[in-house]
């Protein structure tokens, strides 16, 4: 455990705050992150190469939700003043791997679909076209900061349970802080676009991007809605 760190509701809840955890605590757990965000690396890269090869495979896609949520599980254990251990990675990598994939493929398909409807606005013009853009704009954004904000709900173990309760704590978070959610979706979205662009940022974003948002997410939901113990 890091002493260092506060826990329960003596630790700030701020968006600065858990961008700096995150750095320490990647640093701390250098080796386990950056295996983990290269496994996650070459397990994208098979995907897409493969589904150049077979465009059905693209259907594979929410099996990535399970990678990303080891990390996720692991930026709980910090969040919450925990260390990182190789066996949390097994044990999250079977935990809950139905919910999960579901919950992706479910994510992904109403991100796909506003996506669509954004790129035919053109298409559709005139005023039609305009409120189709900004609806699906609005749904792609919307649920872009919903599933970053349900994702550490759902790889958080002392919140295990029914997912409805999940959800309805997420909804709480989206509703309470939409600003700081906001900021740390756009942040996440940025992340991702370079990590496309320079291979070598992949090695290290994902992880930090996670244990930012996982930091200031776990700790507004025990201010909210305190975790069993």
């Amino acid at each position: 455990m890091r002493r260092d760190e506060p826990r329960g509701d003596d630790r700030p809840a701020g968006i600065t705050h858990s961008i700096r955890s995150s750095f320490a605590a990647f640093v701390d757990e250098i080796v386990l992150f950056l295996i983990l965000n290269v496994a996650l690396v070459i397990a994208v890269a098979a995907l897409v190469s493969f589904a150049a090869l077979m465009p059905v495979a693209f259907a594979l896609a929410p099996l990535l939700a399970l990678p990303t949520a080891v990390i996720c599980r692991l930026a709980v254990t910090t969040a919450r003043g925990g260390s990182p251990r190789w066996a949390i990675v097994g044990e999250e990598l079977l935990r809950r791997a139905g919910r999960k994939v579901v919950l992706a493929a479910l994510q992904l398909l109403v991100l796909g679909v506003g996506l669509l409807n954004v790129s035919l606005v053109d298409e559709i013009g005139g005023v039609p076209g305009m409120l189709s853009l900004v609806v699906s704009g609005y749904a792609v954004v919307a649920s872009s900061v919903f599933a970053l904000t349900l994702w550490p709900i759902v790889c958080d173990p002392r919140r295990d349970g029914p997912l409805v309760d999940q959800l309805r704590l997420a909804l709480a978070l989206v509703l309470l802080r939409p600003l700081q959610l906001g900021m740390l979706a756009a942040l996440t979205a940025l992340a991702m676009v370079a990590s496309i662009q320079l291979v070598a940022l992949a090695l290290i974003l994902p992880s930090l991007v996670l244990l930012a948002s996982t930091d200031y997410i776990v700790n507004v939901a025990d201010r909210i809605r305190p975790a069993p113990e």
